[in-house]
């Protein structure tokens, strides 16, 4: 008998990672209904938004350190620069130091969008996360902080490299 044979569908639906699942797409739901007034999905917040960080922090930017710092792939952060490039959010220029890397800037329009998207994503965040406020909140985050420690995208690569 297989697990999913001994599991009722309403224990099924108390596993973490489904769990984990439907508060994640609720969470992006939440996000998309907040930013829909900037013309902005979630992800092309979060990837404008770490524009604006990177901003502060690095003289050039280029789309490899957004998508690190935004934990998207570099087909998806290509297709979103392109996208808030359209919307004039921000410019893309050769580098000064590496020709085959684009330098990536927010346009005055894109600092604004990204000042107020931060606003309502902090907004959005307080609010949804309103339930778990205090000491349930930090548990909370150090548990997700685990899962990624022991999870993330580095022991994936580790241990698909040993599969071969």
């Amino acid at each position: 008998m297989n697990l999913l044979e001994q599991m009722s569908l309403e224990q099924a639906q108390q596993l973490p990672g489904v769990l984990l699942w439907h508060t994640s797409k609720l969470w992006q739901q939440w996000l998309n209904k907040a930013l829909k007034p900037y013309n902005l999905s979630s992800t092309n917040a979060v990837i404008l938004v770490n524009l604006l960080h990177l901003s502060f922090e690095q003289k050039q930017i280029t789309q490899v350190a957004v998508a690190r710092l935004s934990g998207t792939d570099m087909m998806t952060t290509s297709t979103i620069l392109r996208t808030l490039e359209r919307k004039g959010f921000i410019q893309r220029t050769a580098s000064t130091h590496d020709k085959r890397a684009n330098q990536l800037a927010l346009t005055p329009l894109g600092q604004d969008v990204a000042y107020r998207a931060l606003q309502t994503i902090a907004h959005t965040h307080q609010t949804f996360f309103k339930a778990i406020e205090g000491g349930r909140a930090e548990a909370f985050v150090d548990s997700l902080k685990e899962l990624l420690r022991c999870n993330g995208e580095s022991n994936n690569k580790a241990k698909g490299d040993q599969k071969k």
